[in-house]
């Protein structure tokens, strides 16, 4: 279980949304276990790509934009700042047609409260790692994902 401060995030448009900022260092083992599964040319190209889009951070989103477009900014601003537990439990990996997407599952009851608080369901918590041509979306990122899980 690790401890970070909720902040905002902000996406490629520029809109911000809230977040947690994930350290580079509490991702490698992750990064390196891909390296090992993928070779190191491909892994390159998994990662450039999370890269470019994410500006080499790594992070997990509380609310997408268009949640947070959608939710009361001063209910959301309550929990700015405060501290969320985060438990790591392991790498996924989903595939949809050519597209492939490696990413850290994450579990936070505390995360899933904060959703509901603010008047949403609960959401598939990670650390997206890298991807082929493009990240996945409206699919599952959930235990049922994990690699040799």
């Amino acid at each position: 279980m690790k401890v970070y401060e909720i902040g905002y995030l902000f996406s490629q448009i520029g809109g911000r949304y809230p977040g947690i900022s994930i350290p580079e260092e509490d991702v490698a083992e992750y990064l390196r276990l891909i390296e090992q599964l993928v070779g190191h040319q491909e892994y390159h190209k998994l990662t450039e790509n999370q890269i470019r889009r994410d500006g080499g951070e790594y992070h997990v989103t509380l609310l997408t934009p268009q949640e947070y477009g959608r939710s009361s900014y001063e209910d959301v601003e309550k929990y700015i700042g405060k501290e969320i537990s985060l438990n790591y439990l392991g790498l996924g990996k989903v595939k949809k047609g050519r597209d492939e997407v490696y990413f850290v599952v994450i579990e936070s009851p505390q995360g899933d409260l904060i959703r509901e608080n603010l008047g949403f369901t609960e959401r598939d918590f990670h650390i997206t790692l890298g991807f082929t041509s493009r990240d996945i979306f409206g699919v599952r990122k959930d235990v049922s994902t994990l690699i040799n899980g």
